[in-house]
């Protein structure tokens, strides 16, 4: 509940635990402020240590960020270190790029930078579907350049 009420407060408050009691708390915490200010819970999240949490919290602040500042958002997931919740913040900007503005070519931009292998190859099939629907031709032609296979619903669709 403070999370919601004060979280700058809270965040604070999480500060002064010792950094093995931080990761949950973190990850609630961030999730939570993300949905009130993005922009601010990123910026506390980037002074956080790498933990599940933080990269758990990452792809909920950049899904809001992304909704609510898409330029902003994507500069400042720019300047920020590789890692778990690097991936997971792109993995979020991406689903927000492909859903909320219709724009599966610009998420699957972003998915193709992510890492984790497992997560890159999910992010990207999740963007690419979209894009086949909407401009077969490009997302193609995008597939084959980067040697991607096409999506398996997209395949049996005979695309």
């Amino acid at each position: 509940g403070w999370a919601a009420t004060a979280p700058a407060e809270a965040a604070a408050y999480v500060d002064g635990l010792p950094a093995e009691e931080r990761g949950d708390h973190v990850g609630r915490l961030g999730r939570t402020w993300a949905q009130e200010a993005p922009a601010e819970a990123a910026a506390w999240l980037g002074t956080q240590e790498e933990s599940a949490g933080r990269a758990d919290a990452m792809g909920h602040v950049m899904w809001n960020w992304t909704n609510a500042d898409p330029e902003a958002a994507a500069d400042w997931l720019g300047e920020q270190p590789a890692g778990p919740s690097y991936d997971n913040g792109v993995a979020g900007l991406a689903k927000a790029a492909t859903n909320t503005f219709d724009d599966p070519e610009t998420g699957v931009g972003w998915a193709s930078t992510i890492e984790n292998e497992q997560l890159r190859m999910t992010m990207t099939q999740h963007t690419l579907g979209r894009w086949i629907r909407q401009d077969p031709a490009a997302a193609q032609a995008w597939a084959a350049e980067q040697g991607v296979e096409l999506p398996a619903a997209a395949t049996r669709q005979g695309k």
